[in-house]
């Protein structure tokens, strides 16, 4: 893209990334934008984290752009940082099309894989669960 395209892209309008469908227009812009990023940073990936259950967890942001030879694994571990109520009994799950996928891929490998193929973008919904059971430890006391 040139550096007109640039610019029609940085002055389109405020897209929610959380939202699970998007109009066509957001899927062009969308689309777009990534392209620009992708020239750019050819080597990173676009990635939207949406939490499953809108209550459970606060991420500080929802849009990640990281490198492709790093881990599912490092980048939950990023995602842990950027939780800001999330505690230590509890264990967090990274959803790729409604699936677990092994950690140890990389995310490019996953990108190539699992990525929309309407908007280009990686799409990953994080869960938390209790993994210790605060109440069962409570029941045995």
């Amino acid at each position: 893209m040139d550096k007109i395209n640039e610019d029609v892209v940085k002055r389109q309008i405020k897209i929610d990334y959380t939202k699970k469908e998007f109009t066509e227009e957001e899927k062009n812009i969308i689309r777009n934008e990534i392209e620009v990023v992708k020239q750019k940073y050819p080597n990173y990936i676009p990635i939207i984290v949406r939490v499953h259950d809108n209550k459970s967890i606060k991420l500080t942001k929802s849009k990640y752009l990281v490198g492709g030879e790093i881990t599912l694994g490092q980048f939950l571990s990023i995602l842990r940082k950027k939780i800001t109520n999330i505690k230590s009994t509890e264990s967090i799950y990274l959803l790729i099309n409604n699936t677990l996928v092994p950690i140890t891929l990389p995310i490019f490998m996953i990108y190539n894989e699992k990525k929309d193929p309407e908007t280009n973008m990686l799409y990953i919904t994080i869960c938390k669960e209790n993994t210790f059971g605060t109440n069962f430890i409570k029941k045995l006391n």
